[in-house]
């Protein structure tokens, strides 16, 4: 038999507008608005010079032991664990590893790393390409970091499906719970701004207005949630994964057991705040997830909508607690 009350008992967002729940919450009640003139690389000869880029973060603060190297991926997916286990109030150990799981979505990966992994082999050759960079590379990279940084050997996916990765990473976890083949579930999705990408989407004339940043979130059921006294921010209620959002949605009402004229919010495919972060591809269903919880009132119902075009919808059920 299912668990049914999985609830969000911790978020993380790394973001333009904020970072933390209190401040990215505050943010998005206010329409506080983090897109602003690209820093980190030159924009020069592109039609756009904008993206909700996040500024002097110090990932330094957020690590659990020291690191030689990361990727801006994998920075910004740490920053939003810790943040979501703090807010939490749990933190795994060696008696909890097991039953503990992680499910993280990028569309991107570590994508600066690999380009500097490739400039060097086309520069040098195979024979003096970096053995060091080389583990950083991959779409997976930061989940595994953070499986290892926290004793997570539960659970352990990673999701690639472009904007619907991190909507993905999520109804994996609720599942898992429900299923009880984990206690704690970590999920969420990274996206990080690389040159490579933003370049890209401007020469292609895409009108969308990238961003980057993290959004993870503690799931759990919500006995575990009330025993520890940690918050409950909402409920999932249901989720649902089609080839449509019509499809997606109407699994995602028949799971919660609720009809679409109940909901109050509807978030998806553009939710209002990717006008203030930018799009953040494989976090956008996350930060949809974490913008819902900040504005909806007691007792009130959203609908989170996340799609690939042309590929993978989710979509999620959430109750205000």
């Amino acid at each position: 038999m299912m668990t049914r009350r999985i609830v969000i008992s911790g978020v993380g967002p790394v973001s333009a507008i904020g970072i933390g729940w209190e401040d990215f919450a505050n943010a998005v009640r206010d329409g506080l608005c983090g897109i602003e003139e690209v820093t980190a690389f030159d924009v020069d000869g592109c039609r756009n010079h904008q993206a909700g880029e996040i500024i002097d973060l110090d990932v330094d603060g957020y690590l659990e032991t020291e690191k030689n190297y990361l990727d801006r991926n994998s920075e910004l997916a740490f920053a939003a664990a810790k943040l979501a286990l703090n807010d939490a109030g749990f933190h795994p150990s060696e008696e909890t590893a097991d039953r503990v799981g992680l499910c993280l979505g990028t569309a991107y990966g570590n994508l600066d790393t690999q380009q500097s992994f490739y400039d060097l082999l086309v520069e040098k050759g195979p024979k003096f390409v970096s053995p060091f960079l080389f583990p950083h590379t991959y779409n997976n990279t930061s989940a595994s970091l953070l499986a290892i940084e926290y004793s997570i050997r539960g659970v352990h996916a990673n999701f690639c499906s472009g904007s619907a990765a991190g909507a993905e990473a999520i109804l994996c976890a609720f599942d898992s719970l429900r299923l009880g083949r984990a206690d704690v579930m970590l999920a969420g999705g990274v996206e990080a701004l690389t040159e490579v990408v933003f370049k890209g989407m401007d020469s292609a004339g895409e009108r969308t207005i990238p961003g980057e940043g993290a959004a993870l979130m503690l799931l759990e059921p919500e006995r575990s949630a009330k025993a520890r006294g940690a918050p409950i921010h909402g409920i999932i209620a249901g989720a649902g994964a089609g080839g449509s959002v019509d499809a997606a949605k109407k699994l995602a009402l028949a799971d919660a057991g609720i009809l679409e004229k109940k909901i109050d919010v509807v978030f998806g495919p553009d939710p209002p705040f990717d006008r203030l972060i930018g799009h953040t591809t494989g976090a956008s269903g996350p930060f949809a997830v974490a913008g819902a919880l900040a504005i909806l009132d007691k007792g009130r119902w959203a609908l989170v909508n996340t799609f690939k075009p042309g590929g993978l919808c989710v979509s999620l059920v959430l109750e205000k607690d």
